[in-house]
C-alpha cells in the first residue's frame, strides 16, 4: 500500500515540475518543493517522533552535500530537460532512478531482496516497453 502511494505521489510530483519548468527559471519548481518538503518533514517528524536541530558536523556535511548533489543539481538539471522531453520518456527514464539505487547500494556492499530486484525487473521492463520503437512507429517516422 506504501508503495502504490509513493508511486502516485511521485507521479503527481513529476506532473508538477513539468508544469512548473515553464514558468521560466529551472530553479523555481525544485526551490519551492525543496522548501514544502522540508516543512512537511518537520511537521511530520516533530509529531512522529521528533527532529534533532543540531546533527553532528559530519552528518550535517555529509546531508548537505547529499542534498545539493543528489537533489537539487539533479533536479535542476532535470526541470530545464523536461519540457524538451516527451511526458512519456521523460517519467519512463526518471523510473529508472530507483533500480539504479539499488544497483549503487549493490556496488558497495548492499544486498537488495529478492522483492527489490523484482521490483528493479518490473520498472526496468516497463521502461523499456514503452520507450521502444515497433515496426510501425519507427516505419511512421522514416517515412516523414
Amino acid at each position: 500500500m506504501f508503495g502504490i502511494l509513493a508511486g502516485l505521489a511521485y507521479a503527481g510530483y513529476l506532473s508538477l515540475m513539468r508544469v512548473g519548468s515553464g514558468i521560466g527559471s529551472a530553479a523555481i519548481p525544485v526551490c519551492l518543493s525543496t522548501t514544502s518538503t522540508a516543512v512537511v518533514a518537520a511537521v511530520i517528524g516533530g509529531l512522529w517522533g521528533g527532529v534533532d536541530p543540531t546533527p553532528p558536523w559530519g552528518a550535517l556535511g555529509w546531508l548537505t552535500a547529499l542534498a545539493l548533489i543528489g537533489q537539487v543539481l539533479a533536479w535542476l538539471v532535470i526541470t530545464a530537460a523536461l519540457p524538451r522531453l516527451q511526458p512519456s520518456v521523460s517519467a519512463t527514464l526518471l523510473l529508472l532512478h530507483p533500480a539504479l539505487a539499488i544497483l549503487i547500494g549493490f556496488g558497495i556492499g548492499e544486498r537488495p531482496t529478492v522483492m527489490q530486484l523484482i521490483g528493479c525487473a518490473v520498472v526496468i521492463g516497463t521502461v523499456w516497453f514503452t520507450t521502444r520503437q515497433g515496426p510501425s512507429k519507427g516505419a511512421a517516422l522514416r517515412t516523414r
